[in-house]
């Protein structure tokens, strides 16, 4: 097949998505296919890193604006795109809508499941719908923040209390994530946090073990696959953007040293957040397993494929090496047409 890998991108974790990216074109050209590797600078530019061992070159290897990178697409015509990105921009639906108007078919979720686990509070809504245990919480705007903090800090002790957790709406890899135990860090993070959003996600702080399901979807039969659970054993308080990617940050044990029916049970939520938001071809759900039981956390469309990154562990629990992995995503995907409805039936790039 014909692949572009799409990394980099213009969210802070821009860098995760390199390593992701270029560690699935190297598996996908091990494997024979033809791969283009395009990496999105932090501006948003396209720039050819990886030049395809076939096809066009005569658009030379960029920087290319949005309108130059979809006349590469159009003129080269990949068989699928191979979504490495992370963060905003890669995981919320922008790239994804962008990629509808090429008509080629890209891994991961559609816009709309993008969007919608990405952001948190909106997630919540998900899991307050489905009955899933999550914790308490509630969402600030930075307009009651600014007009009235007393009240806004009232209003998040009665609701979700201390200690707490404070989280950005929309970010990955623990970044903007912050533990507050009393009201006066809880005051400098939330200052900290309206700075750069309009709206944050207070939730109760629920310590236990920290999980992951990762649910694969079926190449045959389209039906998502539970994986087996992984435990994630973090050096520091949570497992925070050090202990996920720098050496030695955590212990992963997969599969988990847990009861089955514990397992069962965080698999069978993952499936079913996995159906509801209408995810497609893998997602991977995060949860808590404290004294009262699982808490379910957040479920990631595009998570992590470095060689620290949990869905990898958890497949190769499974006898899915990392090479099948990606080659399995996408051919899947490849399968899946992109939504001809999301476009104009006549479109050409730079018209």
């Amino acid at each position: 097949m014909r692949i572009v890998v799409l990394y980099g991108g213009i969210s802070p974790e821009r860098d995760i998505s390199v390593k992701s990216g270029t560690r699935v074109a190297d598996a996908l050209s091990t494997r024979g296919h033809v791969v283009a590797g395009i990496l999105i600078t932090g501006e948003g530019r396209f720039v050819l890193q990886r030049e395809p061992a076939t096809g066009p070159t005569s658009a030379g290897r960029g920087p290319w604006s949005a309108a130059e990178f979809l006349s590469f697409l159009e003129g080269w015509r990949p068989d699928v795109v191979f979504l490495g990105l992370h963060g905003r921009g890669g995981e919320d639906g922008a790239i994804q809508g962008f990629l509808e108007w090429s008509g080629i078919p890209y891994t991961g979720s559609s816009v709309g499941p993008s969007a919608l686990a990405m952001d948190k509070t909106a997630f919540k809504a998900v899991l307050v719908e489905l009955g899933a245990p999550t914790a308490p919480h509630v969402t600030l705007t930075r307009d009651e923040w600014v007009d009235d903090r007393r009240s806004a800090l009232g209003r998040g002790c009665v609701v979700a209390g201390l200690p707490g957790v404070i989280k950005l709406p929309a970010s990955g890899s623990s970044i903007g994530v912050w533990i507050v135990h009393d009201s006066k860090t809880c005051e400098e993070y939330l200052d900290r946090a309206f700075r750069e959003e309009t709206r944050v996600l207070w939730e109760a702080y629920r310590p236990g073990r920290e999980l992951t399901a990762a649910v694969l979807d079926d190449p045959e039969t389209g039906q998502p696959v539970p994986l087996p659970v992984v435990e994630i054993r973090p050096r520091g308080e949570f497992f925070d953007l050090d202990s996920k990617y720098a050496p030695g940050g955590a212990e992963e044990l997969a599969p988990a040293p847990i009861a089955a029916e514990i397992a069962g049970e965080l698999q069978e939520w993952a499936v079913r957040i996995h159906r509801r938001i209408d995810g497609r071809g893998y997602s991977r759900t995060d949860a808590m397993l404290t004294d009262d039981g699982l808490v379910i956390l957040e479920t990631n469309t595009l998570p992590g494929l470095t060689e620290g990154s949990l869905l990898p562990k958890a497949a190769a629990a499974a006898g899915i090496e990392f090479d099948d992995l990606v080659e399995r995503i996408a051919l899947a995907a490849s399968r899946t047409p992109a939504d001809a409805s999301a476009r104009p039936r006549e479109f050409h790039a730079g018209s």
